[in-house]
């Protein structure tokens, strides 16, 4: 009886040594001023989007939404400011953190029927321009998370003319 309970405390010293281990992950660090994100229409309802999201939680976009094709929803049409909420802009930060942006690589393919997707954003002082209608794999989630959130997100319509490709990073 003795035999099992030290097998045991040993064993459950042992695992909670190894879960320590595997628990403490270094945390990626990512930092930005700004971010783009530009999604173009297709032939079918690929919504058209142009998003700005700053560090500030400030949002900006401009966006066609088409319920069919060639067809436009004029409720969820035009240009938009405001702000994002904490959880959707942590929600873009971690999702911003899980890609290794350093090796990435967008394949060049520019054709087709599919929306050509754009991200530009400085990180750690450097500024990163990806575009392609093949993103990699690696990128799916926050490329959705991005099209839902510039689809979506209900902010005060917004009567001017918004940059997105100039803006200050």
């Amino acid at each position: 009886m003795k035999l099992f309970i030290l097998l045991i405390l040993t064993f459950g010293l042992s695992c909670k040594s190894q879960s320590q281990l595997t628990t403490t992950e270094p945390k990626l660090e990512f930092k930005f001023t700004g971010l783009t994100f530009l999604s173009s229409k297709c032939y079918g309802t690929c919504p058209d989007i142009s998003m700005n999201i700053y560090d500030d939680n400030r949002i900006e976009i401009s966006r066609a939404i088409y319920s069919k094709k060639g067809q436009v929803d004029t409720n969820l049409n035009g240009n938009f400011k405001g702000t994002l909420s904490e959880k959707e802009f942590n929600k873009v930060v971690s999702l911003l953190k899980t890609i290794n942006w350093d090796t990435v690589i967008f394949p060049k393919v520019l054709c087709c029927d599919a929306p050509i997707v754009t991200l530009m954003f400085s990180n750690k002082g450097t500024y990163m321009r990806f575009k392609s209608m093949t993103p990699p794999q690696s990128t799916n989630a926050l490329i959705k998370y991005l099209t839902d959130l510039g689809s979506k997100v209900i902010l005060p319509k917004y009567d001017k003319p918004i940059d997105f490709e100039d803006f200050e990073l």
